[in-house]
């Protein structure tokens, strides 16, 4: 098989071929981790692009063992917060992970494509340069709502966001920044209208070339809202405090998107990767 570079880097981002270290002086913790892939079709593939991700290249990745699920996103006409610059890739697949060595994961992720395991379409679907790869690993406990939803919810079809915020600590503040957002702003964010949940994560592995260049932080924000309602109707009236900021402003950037795809996990991956004919 004659392997794309492009198409390697799609889906490994920056990851390398990994290096094992041996005699490990403790025993590797597992940790949980989002593996977040972004990416555009080619123009006028665009068809074909879905098919081949939801049908194939969703199953081929999700298989792999230490992969716990993946499910694929579009990016939402109506953002959270408007006007977020630079743009990211409209389609987002996001994985989840658990793993107690992520080099080597990454190694059989390279591997699997090398040896044709994990297939590409020929020519590819995926727009050159468009395609952005991610590892955070998981920082902090979940939080979650505690206030009910909007009586306005009741009886209406909701659908399923992702709201993606990279940011940074302001140097010298990472520990304050850490406490302001477990106790202080995630538990904000999370009286607005349909927020859920928030994970905090830190960056796992290095974004290399990648653009734009991976922030050291990210929180994921799950959100329901009615389809008759805007994503932005989520986002939470937080009065200012008029203390200077933990957080680095000038870093901070969300994405919101919204789902267009079931949750698929290991299990279901690995039956459905049995089936196929190659």
């Amino acid at each position: 098989m004659t392997l794309n570079r492009r198409d390697v880097l799609v889906l490994v981002g920056s990851a390398t071929t990994a290096i094992l270290v041996a005699g490990r002086s403790q025993a590797a913790t597992i940790e949980t981790y989002y593996y977040l892939v972004f990416n555009n079709p080619v123009a006028g593939k665009e068809k074909e692009y879905l098919s081949w991700y939801d049908n194939r290249h969703i199953i081929d990745v999700t298989s792999i063992p230490g992969f716990v699920s993946g499910q694929r996103f579009i990016r939402n006409e109506t953002q959270m917060y408007p006007n977020v610059e630079p743009k990211l890739a409209n389609y987002l697949t996001l994985y989840k992970v658990r793993t107690d060595d992520l080099d080597a994961v990454n190694a059989d992720i390279t591997k699997r494509i090398q040896t044709g395991v994990t297939k590409f379409e020929k020519p590819s679907v995926i727009e050159a340069d468009t395609g952005q790869g991610y590892w955070y690993r998981f920082n902090a406990p979940e939080i979650k709502r505690t206030m009910a939803l909007p009586a306005d919810f009741a009886g209406k079809k909701l659908v399923n966001y992702d709201h993606i915020v990279f940011m940074n600590a302001v140097e010298g503040k990472q520990k304050e920044w850490e406490e302001w957002y477990d106790h202080t702003h995630s538990p904000d964010m999370l009286t607005g209208a349909g927020i859920m949940t928030s994970q905090r994560t830190t960056l796992a592995r290095p974004s290399g070339n990648t653009k734009p260049a991976a922030t050291k932080e990210m929180v994921l924000f799950m959100v329901q809202m009615p389809e008759d309602l805007p994503a932005n109707s989520a986002a939470p009236k937080i009065a200012p405090t008029g203390m200077p900021s933990p957080q680095d402003l000038k870093t901070t950037r969300g994405y919101t998107y919204r789902q267009i795809g079931p949750l698929v996990t290991h299990e279901q991956a690995v039956a459905q990767k049995a089936t196929f004919k190659d």
